[in-house]
């Protein structure tokens, strides 16, 4: 079964989740060979709860947004649609865009209540019919009808505010996406978070990328979804942890089980 593995991808999935293996860039067979010996000798650990979920123990619980949005970058946004691109990946960054624009369109809404009121005080000191009131009132005219177009809830509204805002928009957009990053993540929200940002998810991963064989023989199978609408995706170790590792050590894979601490 070992031989079957594609041991170069198996040890760079590993690296991924922590393990210690030291590799060049592009490792010969015997490099390989030999970090895949150190791992036998010093296996990985999965851990399994009681329930049999599978989780990668050393994933720390993220802090900021960018600990679980770590995908998300301002260094490919070069124009107006690779920033809307960007932004409309993501329900949480999206969302706050949404907030970003609601928030634009109500001080503009403000500004011009402010302008209209001023003018208006400004009209009552004004003769009837002369030229100055009628071009007050023109004024008065067009910033309410402005103003009644200002919809917070438009529909894609922050997508035409960024379009609007052109090329000069971009650096303060940039900024925004910086500034959400840091922000403390949202634990309510955290069911549209993309998988990997938990240990349940990491380990989900590694052994979703595993040949169905090797899965068989572990008794790892993949849960995506108890029920329609269900959220809960992990990978389950269905059979006794001693069984399990019995079998990876057949198989001479270089990880192992044990129960959660």
């Amino acid at each position: 079964m070992s031989e079957k593995i594609d041991r170069r991808q198996f040890l760079t999935a590993l690296a991924a989740l922590g393990a210690a293996i030291v590799l060049p860039a592009n490792p010969s067979e015997a490099e390989i060979t030999v970090a895949w010996q150190r791992l036998l000798t010093d296996p990985w650990w999965f851990e399994v709860d009681d329930g049999g979920m599978i989780v990668e123990p050393k994933v720390s619980s993220p802090r900021v947004n960018e600990d679980v949005y770590d995908s998300v970058s301002v260094n490919w946004i070069k124009d107006t649609e690779s920033l809307i691109d960007e932004v409309d990946q993501y329900d949480e960054l999206r969302s706050h865009f949404e907030e970003l624009f609601e928030s634009h369109i109500w001080e503009q809404q403000a500004e011009l209540e402010d302008q209209i009121s001023e003018l208006e005080v400004q009209l009552e000191d004004e003769n009837p019919g002369s030229s100055e009131a009628a071009a007050l009132s023109k004024r008065i005219a067009e910033h309410k009808k402005v103003l009644e177009a200002l919809d917070p809830s438009e529909e894609d509204g922050w997508k035409r505010w960024i379009e609007k805002s052109g090329p000069d928009g971009i650096p303060g957009f940039k900024e925004e996406i910086e500034k959400w990053l840091q922000s403390p993540v949202n634990w309510s929200a955290c069911d549209s978070w993309p998988e990997g940002w938990s240990g349940q998810g990491q380990a989900l991963s590694f052994f979703r990328d595993q040949d169905f064989e090797i899965l068989d023989a572990l008794g790892v199978v993949i849960v995506e979804g108890e029920h329609p609408g269900s959220t809960y995706y992990a990978a389950e170790l269905e059979r006794p942890i001693d069984e399990a590792n019995a079998a990876a050590a057949r198989l001479e894979l270089p990880f192992r089980f044990r129960r959660v601490k």
